[in-house]
Order: C-alpha cells, then structure tokens, then sequence
C-alpha cells in the first residue's frame, strides 16, 4: 500500500516538475523576446 502511494507521489512530482520547467522556459524566450510572447 505505501509503495503505490510512493510511487503516485513520485509520478506527480515530476510531473509537476517538468510543468514547472516549462513555464520557466517560456519566460525566458519570452524576456528574451521582449516580452512579445506574452503580449501577443
């Protein structure tokens, strides 16, 4: 039982981790852009 709750916890975190990076990466490329990525 607590190896399944593990692993779903585990597959959440990266999940949410590989979300996080993305967003990270759009706000650079976007300052990168000046900011049009965002404002168009």
């Amino acid at each position: 039982m607590s190896d399944i709750g593990n692993t779903s916890f585990r597959v959440k975190k990266r999940i949410f981790f590989s979300y996080y990076l993305k967003l990270v990466l759009l706000e650079v490329v976007s300052r990168e852009r000046g900011g049009l990525f965002f404002s168009a």
